[in-house]
């Protein structure tokens, strides 16, 4: 019988322009929180866009991905990164920052930002991209 493993429980995912990590008292400083991009033409690049996610319950070992993708998810994904993560205490609070450099949108809209576990969704944002002037 197969045990099934329960994800981890995710106490932060936002979309932000940067984090800084002050490496003396392990402080995260999360700069520039967004759920919305203006623009006035498509396609649109955002310069810089960083994910700060914070995990904790996590298993020895997992696969974590962070992607951005339109909301129907009709065509590949904007942007997407992934790594191995491990965690030597499940009671450990594991934190961690994507960013992503010149990120094309081809159309304004709801775009879903989505972080998986070993391909499974755990949790998504929505950020639109609305058009100006």
């Amino acid at each position: 019988m197969r045990v099934e493993q329960q994800l981890p429980l995710v106490l932060a995912l936002t979309i932000c322009d940067d984090v800084w990590f002050d490496r003396n008292t392990r402080k995260s400083s999360v700069m520039g929180i967004f759920a919305t991009v203006a623009a006035r033409t498509m396609p649109h690049v955002v310069g810089r866009l960083a994910v700060y996610l914070c995990l904790t319950e996590c298993p020895a070992k997992m696969n974590v991905q962070v992607r951005i993708a339109d909301v129907n998810e009709s065509r590949p994904a904007v942007a997407q990164t992934q790594e191995l993560i491990e965690s030597s205490d499940p009671r450990q609070t594991l934190q961690g920052v994507y960013r992503f450099d010149a990120v094309s949108f081809p159309e304004f809209g709801e775009y879903r930002v989505q972080l998986l576990a070993d391909g499974e969704l755990m949790l998504e944002r929505r950020l639109v991209l609305l058009q100006i002037g």
